[in-house]
């Protein structure tokens, strides 16, 4: 990320790997990613009603269904984090309302090599990833991690990309626009990413969402540059506020 006091925090795996919290039946992040686009101006107007999820996901149907338009849900991170997450912290267990327990990770003293996504794609060019993309293959590594990502972009639908981590700044910020320092560095580290994508699966939108305090920035994705669409409080994604109450205790 381009500014020294720009941080990025992950969020917690209750807020990103499906049923991570046993006991509830709402731990998953298309659920949150429908409560922000159904409280979003931007995305009620393209889609003349509220987005539903699909009746089955058998199918291949979009996560996020309305009368005029269509949205597919997608991590924006590598195999070997999500990985890594998902074996090697505590996983919580809600006993019953209000009494919730933390179990032993699945690997204790366990290590994982993991991709930090946005800096690994960072200086890569278009030709560069269409190179690598040849490489692929069905193994969970860090070699992996970059053609597994550029498999996922391909996909022939609108999709939106959930980049799973809270932005903050390290100190009292000078600019005026936190958004557009958040926006710049984002720009930086994905534009090729993005770029790729429009060569491979052209006329499909391309939207990314991320936290910035207490909000949701919403980008659109327009010829490898991000506009900021919408910045929506956590407030309106009440399922994400909920799982942030299962995170890492000892973080």
């Amino acid at each position: 990320m381009c500014d020294p006091e720009l941080t990025i925090k992950p969020m917690p795996p209750s807020a990103v790997i499906s049923n991570f919290v046993e006991g509830i039946s709402d731990c998953n992040y298309e659920i949150y990613l429908r409560e922000l686009i159904n409280n979003s101006t931007y995305f009620r107007d393209k889609g003349k009603s509220a987005y539903s999820e699909p009746p089955s996901e058998e199918a291949g149907q979009c996560d996020g269904i309305s009368e005029e338009y269509e949205l597919d849900f997608k991590l924006l991170d590598s195999q070997t984090k999500l990985m890594a997450d998902s074996i090697l912290k505590e996983q919580p267990m809600v006993l019953t309302s209000g009494i919730v327990a933390y179990a032993e990770c699945k690997k204790p003293g366990g290590k994982v090599r993991a991709t930090r996504l946005h800096a690994a794609l960072r200086g890569l060019s278009v030709d560069d990833l269409v190179n690598i993309r040849h490489t692929k293959t069905n193994h969970t590594n860090i070699q992996n991690d970059i053609p597994q990502i550029l498999e996922v972009v391909e996909v022939k639908k609108h999709i939106l990309m959930l980049f799973p981590y809270v932005f903050s700044f390290g100190q009292e910020l000078h600019s005026q626009d936190p958004a557009e320092t958040i926006r710049v560095a984002m720009n930086e580290d994905f534009r090729n990413l993005f770029l790729y994508r429009e060569k491979m699966s052209p006329g499909f939108d391309t939207y990314l969402a991320t936290v910035f305090s207490d909000s949701f920035l919403v980008f659109k994705i327009i010829h490898g540059e991000f506009c900021l669409v919408e910045s929506i409080s956590t407030i309106h994604t009440p399922t994400y506020k909920q799982l942030l109450n299962y995170g890492d205790i000892w973080s």
